[in-house]
């Protein structure tokens, strides 16, 4: 059986703050990786090598203006 992707990534971007205080988040991703049924060890190995967290309060980035991530 063939096993159908269902999420697939096209260079995405995301950038967060106004100015000169940009942060990129995401800088043209493209990923087709199927996931789907893997192994935990293949799922550590891949997120090791691909996807990449920083964690990071949002305090410590000055902005002048509202936070684009509070606004409803």
């Amino acid at each position: 059986m063939r096993r159908q992707m269902i999420v697939q990534l096209d260079t995405v971007s995301k950038t967060y703050g106004v100015g000169d205080n940009i942060v990129t988040a995401l800088d043209n991703v493209t990923d087709g990786a199927e996931l789907t049924g893997s192994t935990e060890t293949v799922l550590t190995k891949f997120r090791r090598q691909r996807v990449g967290f920083v964690f990071q309060s949002r305090s410590a980035l000055y902005s002048s203006s509202p936070d684009p991530l509070e606004s409803g």
